[in-house]
């Protein structure tokens, strides 16, 4: 099926960025910019907002601590199977401690999140990859807001080098940012 209407296209798209954009505004971002095509030096133009790591809820700290464990029990398999010079018992073994340890890491990964005031600062990006899918980037700081924040020490360290922004494979509308605390602050203080 090929489309000739490029306009009927780019609405569409426009139309579906744009739902998702609100959805991500609805997070708590200072902003959402929705946008079908974003390079990866676009990308570069932002600082990247630290995320913190939150307490896990009471299922989630009981499945960490039940990984610990069979990792732990994994750990030990291994050793007694090496001792015992059966390197193929070994080697599975080890293979599924690779596996708990990728389910522990996800686990932890989940438990980082925004603060709110980092979140009244950051915005987020969404646009389409070059596979057509729909991807967000959280967590971005504009070079001013990355400033006074510093400067202001109200939305915590920023680093461009060390914070990672999340991305999430889904949708960019512009939107005009509200002032972030920090940028409040500072202009009325």
């Amino acid at each position: 099926m090929y489309l000739t209407d490029a306009a009927l296209l780019e609405r569409l798209v426009q139309d579906r960025l744009a739902g998702i954009a609100a959805n991500v505004r609805a997070e708590g971002w200072a902003w959402v910019d929705a946008t079908p095509g974003m390079t990866h030096s676009d990308l570069h133009a932002f600082q990247r907002a630290p995320r913190e790591r939150r307490e896990p809820i009471k299922r989630e700290a009981q499945r960490i601590e039940k990984l610990q464990a069979k990792l732990h029990e994994l750990a030990e398999a291994v050793d007694a199977a090496l001792d015992a010079e059966d390197e193929d018992k070994a080697d599975a073994l080890q293979e599924e401690g690779e596996a708990v340890g990728e389910q522990l890491q996800a686990l932890e990964d989940g438990l980082q999140d925004y603060s709110p005031n980092v979140k009244a600062a950051a915005g987020a990006i969404v646009t389409i990859d070059r596979n057509g899918e729909t991807v967000i980037h959280r967590g971005l700081m504009r070079e001013a807001e990355a400033k006074a924040c510093a400067r202001w020490n109200a939305c915590g360290r920023v680093s461009a080098a060390k914070a990672k922004p999340e991305t999430t494979t889904k949708a960019r509308t512009t939107n005009s940012p509200r002032s972030p605390p920090c940028l409040t602050g500072w202009r009325s203080g």
